[in-house]
């Protein structure tokens, strides 16, 4: 190895040392100093890497090094900083950097007094090098971030040096200085803003001001609203004029830094733009239709323009028209879009009127020839869809499907009527398909189809059924793009299409899209027997919504092929975890909605069911089938009840609560036999603890749909095994909520399938109650009681009058006490004892 690899290696393992030993030199100040100048003297190593690995080890020195120690490194780093080698002075710029922010917090500020004077001193000195001062600037903010008191103390003051950077002859060192001054201005007191708008930002609105000074003051005014809005929030009405003559100019870098800073105010200062917020609107609108290399026919529609550039993109002559790359003004149509969706997410009481003016101007800018600026005006319609949902609701159920028409809202007979913004949305859905479908149905990069599907995702989930007029044209795009090439699609763009799919089937009636299904279906096919889980889940929930909406389903190969790759899927064990659940859905589905084509496969797919490593999703498939309308076989029942039950020995906690409802709806069948039934009782009496109340409660229900469904064979075992256990468990006051609930429904069954047990039970909770002792719940108790009186109302009068003698004695010893407390202290012994003798 060469010498440089060496001081490499070893730079690297200083660097891990004291990482992992801190102390590495403590108690050895000259091995400490030592090491310091080595290290120091390869930060001006003719190799790169060498002096990249001393600056990192640098930074974890400093977090140990004595103070004394500190100053020689800043001394040294200010000096290699200050001189003429540029290599030298970027490599001491990114320790000094490093240093800055390592360096604790006890020092620090001496470091910033060190440091800061030179450093400011350098940024006025004309003759700085651009690089230079970039690095100057960013370690004072490190420094500003950490110590911003100790900043505010420095001469010359900062806040002065920025400012006179701001004309500096490179953008990027203005730009620099923007930032700088806007993350300087919330820890500088008030008059330090009053400064920068005094002395900058409010002479640059001048006429005779050159442009460039424009646009820097029009980015810092962007710059200071999104860190101290607070600041710049009360001369927001003294500011915007500036903007909006600004925005006039025939400038495009000074068009898009008005246009993020018109965003930047109405994000962050929302309340003081409203006075100006019609005219912030009327500028976002005219610009985000700025294009002035493309010659329009004003009197043709704007959608069909945009049709004629895309249909004309094989025309050469066309294309060199309209693919100009000098051409930035894309810049400014996307900034004005992002300035109207900060308007509509911050403004949910202007919906309306933002459907009336607002929306038919980016539905118009769907097609825009720029893709960002497209995506942009896409997502700012996702926006507008989800304040829509949040503030105005959301319309459920297949009856809302007309896309035509809407309801009127009434305040009073004398008031004009007013659109709500559902309704408003619902009379541009026609327009909005249009020109979304015609440009998902044009070659575009994956990511814009994504994002066209996504919109519509947020469309059905704000205005469910709104697609039914465009049911064919949807299903005929989604298609084409899930058909397309692989080097022209993704796995993202697959999976957001069949999400948008499985969402579209559940929310529009079967009666729109029957017609598509036959040529939608075979590509749905291909894409469940794709490898990614992703894209092979969200497949196989399509055809869960689509077995939904079609049920019954009485044809269609698919319907069999679905379901041989459904069992195919489930049978491997090398099946992702994700897309077993959503197989197994469809398998619960495919029962459901076609059952005479699953019902002669054999019942291959429940031995699949069952032998999976998770049962979960086993169990909810078996209670969802039978809890529906389907005519399962006898030997089912008795087959899944018996796998329940094993499920249930196995199970924790977690998947106990979905085996017992699932059980419940296999014995509400009806259907089971005796020997099943007792083994069932068995099982159940071991969950009869309140170790786990939950669990406790299921089972106690499962006990009441026994004794209403099976009272033969469950009441002998339940009278001498199970009714003493629920007598103590009934009596703790740890049983409440549910459980206690359960233990009433317990009882009160138990009493309506034999009432003459009930004149036993009561004694028996008493007896129960009184082992308790201290601990038991007389509360627990007496419900218990009620609901064994309500059902067996033969034993209420003897029941009230035992109890009356209790309430009788209670009520003779309260008077008593009351008594007490009139009596002489003479009187009170005498009569303590007459009660006690009573």
């Amino acid at each position: 190895m060469t010498k440089a690899v060496w001081r490499f290696m070893a730079l690297s393992d200083l660097t891990n040392e004291i990482t992992r030993d801190p102390s590495v030199f403590t108690g050895d100040e000259p091995a400490e100093m030592k090491t310091l100048e080595h290290v120091m003297k390869l930060i001006e190593d003719t190799i790169s890497e060498v002096k990249n690995q001393a600056v990192q080890c640098l930074g974890q020195l400093t977090k140990i090094l004595r103070d004394s120690h500190q100053d020689f490194v800043i001394e040294k780093l200010i000096s290699l900083f200050n001189g003429k080698d540029d290599e030298l002075r970027d490599v001491a710029g990114l320790a000094l950097k490093t240093v800055v922010t390592n360096i604790p917090e006890n020092i620090v500020g001496r470091a910033c007094s060190k440091v800061g004077p030179r450093l400011l001193r350098q940024l006025q000195t004309p003759s700085t090098p651009p690089e230079a001062i970039l690095e100057g600037l960013t370690i004072l903010n490190i420094l500003n971030t950490r110590v911003p008191d100790e900043v505010a103390k420095l001469e010359p003051k900062p806040i002065t040096v920025f400012t006179q950077l701001l004309k500096h002859n490179r953008v990027a060192v203005r730009k620099r200085a923007i930032v700088t001054i806007a993350q300087f201005i919330p820890t500088s007191s008030p008059s330090v803003f009053g400064t920068v708008l005094r002395d900058y930002i409010s002479p640059s609105w001048g006429s005779s001001i050159p442009l460039d000074r424009k646009v820097t003051a029009v980015q810092l005014v962007g710059a200071i609203a999104r860190t101290s809005p607070q600041r710049i929030g009360p001369v927001v009405g003294e500011t915007l004029p500036g903007l909006f003559s600004a925005i006039s100019k025939d400038d495009g870098e000074l068009k898009e830094s008005c246009l993020q800073s018109l965003e930047s105010l109405v994000l962050r200062c929302p309340q003081e733009v409203t006075p100006s917020l019609n005219q912030i609107i009327n500028s976002a609108l005219e610009y985000i239709k700025f294009d002035p290399n493309y010659a329009a026919d004003d009197d043709e529609d704007e959608d069909e323009e945009m049709a004629e550039v895309d249909d004309d993109d094989d025309d050469d002559g066309a294309a060199d028209a309209y693919s100009d790359d000098e051409d930035t003004s894309y810049k400014i149509r996307r900034s004005a879009t992002k300035v109207l969706a900060a308007v509509i997410g911050t403004r949910p009481e202007l919906l309306s009127k933002i459907y009336q003016t607002v929306s038919p101007v980016l539905i118009s800018r769907f097609g825009d020839r720029e893709e960002s600026v497209k995506v942009e005006v896409w997502a700012t319609y996702m926006v507008l869809l989800n304040q829509t949902s949040v503030y105005s609701g959301t319309l459920g159920g297949r009856e809302n499907e007309a896309v035509a028409g809407s309801k009127r809202k009434r305040q009073d007979e004398t008031m004009e009527v007013e659109d709500s913004p559902l309704d408003l949305l619902r009379s541009q859905v026609a327009a909005l398909c249009k020109a979304l479908l015609k440009q998902l149905q044009t070659k575009s990069p994956a990511a814009t189809s994504q994002a066209g599907f996504q919109l519509l995702i947020e469309l059905v989930t704000v205005l469910p059924g709104a697609l039914s007029q465009h049911a064919s044209s949807i299903i005929s795009c989604a298609k084409a793009t899930l058909s397309q090439s692989g080097a022209n699609t993704t796995t993202t763009l697959h999976t957001t299409t069949l999400s948008f799919l499985s969402l579209f089937f559940r929310t529009h009636s079967a009666s729109c899209f029957n017609t598509s299904i036959p040529t939608i279906t075979p590509v749905l096919l291909t894409e469940a027997t794709q490898k990614h889980p992703r894209v092979a889940s969200e497949a196989f929930k399509v055809f869960s919504s689509l077995l939904q909406a079609t049920q019954p389903v009485t044809s269609g190969d698919w319907v069999l092929q679905i379901y041989k790759e459904a069992v195919n899927r489930l049978s491997r064990n090398d099946t992702d975890s994700e897309v077993r659940a959503s197989a197994e859905e469809v398998i619960g589905n495919l029962w459901i909605s076609a059952t005479p084509t699953v019902s002669g496969q054999g019942g291959v797919e429940w031995d699949a069911l069952r032998k999976g490593a998770r049962p979960e999703g086993a169990v909810r498939v078996i209670k969802k089938v039978a809890a529906s309308n389907v005519s399962m076989p006898d030997d089912w029942v008795v087959q899944s009840v018996e796998w329940v039950l094993g499920v249930l020995r196995r199970s924790g906690r977690g998947g106990r609560v979905e085996s017992f409802e699932c059980l419940d709806v296999l014995l509400a069948k009806g259907t089971v036999s005796d020997e099943i039934i007792k083994d069932v009782i068995n099982q159940l009496k071991q969950y009869l603890t309140i170790a786990d109340i939950t669990v406790l409660s299921q089972a106690l229900t499962t006990l009441s749909l026994l004794l209403e469904k099976y009272s033969k064979v469950t009441y002998p075992i339940v009278e001498t095994q199970v009714v003493g256990l629920v007598s103590s468990l009934a009596c703790s006051s740890l049983v409440s909520g549910a459980a206690l609930s359960s233990t009433e429904d317990f009882y009160g069954t138990l009493v309506t399938v034999d009432n003459q047990i009930a004149s036993h039970i009561i004694p028996s909770l008493m007896t129960s109650l009184d082992r308790a002792g201290r601990e038991g719940s007389a509360s627990n108790v007496s419900k218990c009681v009620a609901r064994v009186v309500k059902c067996a109302m033969g034993i209420a009068a003897g029941t009230i009058a035992e109890f009356h003698k209790h309430i009788k004695v209670r009520k003779i010893y309260r008077d008593t006490q009351v008594s007490n407390l009139s009596d002489s202290p003479a009187q009170r012994p005498r009569k303590a004892k007459l009660y006690s003798a009573y």
